[in-house]
């Protein structure tokens, strides 16, 4: 009962992160003007249900392997995964440090802050991906080793930064500059309200 009650709650914040992502992802690269709103409430749904994966798959990997650390190491598809998901936690930090206070105008990288936020974007979906795919993979993933993961899931985060320069990029700089011009007018007008884009 008590692993179905973890698994529950594991499987649960999992989803939820990985909807807010998504979510936010597909408002980044749509014709949609930013919303910092929305990235701002993304941002604590995700952050919380980091703070719930993180005990939950600790308890689960005890459950499942008694508690040693050799047990850890002797497994190459669950060493694997801490491995995704400790770049995906540090990744997440950047995105709330850097990428997200740029996007939402409260803070200034000049040129380079589209590139940022769309690399660190990059790096994020390759990582949920790659998580996913852990998390479901099991007969498959059988006869693998550590490396084997690790050459994937370079390979998965190569195409995703390489997708996130060279598409979502330019997005981002159109839409970071419309909010800039949209804040300059504002500040002509006196701060009268401007129609608010959505």
């Amino acid at each position: 009962i008590a692993r179905l009650l973890l698994l529950f709650i594991h499987v649960t914040a999992f989803a939820v992160a990985l909807g807010c992502v998504l979510r936010e992802d597909a408002k980044l690269v749509s014709a949609r003007p930013i919303d910092p709103p929305s990235l701002r409430e993304a941002a604590r749904l995700v952050r919380f249900a980091l703070i719930l994966l993180w005990p939950s798959g600790a308890a689960l990997i005890v459950f499942d392997t008694g508690g040693p650390l050799l047990a850890v190491a002797d497994n190459p598809k669950l060493l694997a995964k801490l491995t995704v998901v400790c770049v995906l936690t540090l990744n997440g930090i950047a995105l709330h440090t850097v990428a997200f206070p740029a996007l939402c105008g409260e803070a200034s990288f000049g040129s380079h802050g589209a590139a940022v936020a769309a690399g660190l974007g990059g790096i994020s979906a390759a990582s949920w991906f790659a998580a996913t795919l852990l998390g479901i993979a099991r007969m498959q993933a059988r006869g693998f080793d550590y490396t084997d993961f690790m050459v994937a899931y370079a390979g998965i985060g190569a195409i995703a930064l390489g997708f996130a320069l060279l598409f979502v990029r330019p997005r981002l700089v159109r839409k970071l500059a419309a909010g800039a011009r949209w804040g300059t007018a504002r500040l002509e007008r006196g701060g009268a309200d401007l129609p608010r884009l959505q």
